[in-house]
């Protein structure tokens, strides 16, 4: 079942929920793990960019409409600042950026 990105914490579907934060390291091997199975659900394009400094991992834009399965999982990015559209950040201004990461899984 696919990985899915998104840039807030959001429920989709009814069910039970288990949220847990998580580092970014733990966001990182989480991508590894499913490198060529994952789907970005990020609809901004500034969180999109951040993502993909911060994982390593191309996070295309896509604003459709997610409704998360039974037993699937999403990375939720949880972003504390505001930036502008198509604003890329320097290495520098990375580590300064407010932001929380869940893991989001459906269990039921």
């Amino acid at each position: 079942m696919k990985l899915a990105i998104l840039n807030s914490m959001v429920v989709t579907n009814q069910g039970y929920y288990k949220a847990e934060k998580i580092t970014l390291l733990e966001a990182r091997k989480i991508m590894f793990e499913h490198e060529t199975d994952y789907e970005s659900y990020v609809g901004h394009e500034a969180s999109s960019r951040v993502l993909e400094e911060l994982l390593g991992f191309p996070v295309p834009v896509n604003r459709i409409r997610f409704k998360q399965n039974r037993f699937q999982r999403a990375i939720c990015f949880k972003l504390y600042d505001r930036y502008q559209e198509y604003q890329r950040l320097s290495k520098e201004e990375l580590h300064h950026v407010k932001y929380d990461f869940y893991l989001l899984t459906r269990i039921d």
